[in-house]
């Protein structure tokens, strides 16, 4: 999940939550299950971004973190990734680590956006 509206605000596009290797014996993600579904294999957010945030506990980096656009409302971007292998990464890889692996590997992809209010 990522925030391309970030760029403005922050320099990049705000990581929200990267998951790899979602087993196909989950067949849709309740509430929380960022922090409650030990299956998901998870990455950095940005949070772990050290220029913007300092050094933030793996608590915090290695999870979904929600939207809180600080400017004005801000679109989500979703985006699922079907592939033809499991991916060898570690728990807290970086995005880069992740497009990287999945190169050659993508069957199909599908996205989806959302919008959310700037939180004054």
């Amino acid at each position: 999940m990522q925030d391309y509206d970030a760029i403005p605000v922050c320099g990049f596009s705000w990581i929200h939550w990267s998951v790899a290797n979602i087993p196909a014996t989950i067949s849709g993600l309740d509430e929380n299950a960022s922090r409650e579904t030990p299956a998901l294999l998870q990455g950095k957010n940005s949070l772990a971004s050290k220029q913007i945030c300092g050094d933030m506990p793996d608590e915090l980096t290695n999870f979904y973190s929600g939207p809180r656009p600080p400017d004005q409302t801000h679109e989500y971007e979703i985006t699922c990734y079907a592939l033809d292998t499991e991916l060898d990464l570690k728990p807290g890889f970086r995005l880069n680590e992740l497009m990287r692996a999945m190169r050659g590997h993508i069957l199909d992809s599908a996205s989806i956006y959302g919008k959310y209010p700037a939180q004054n």
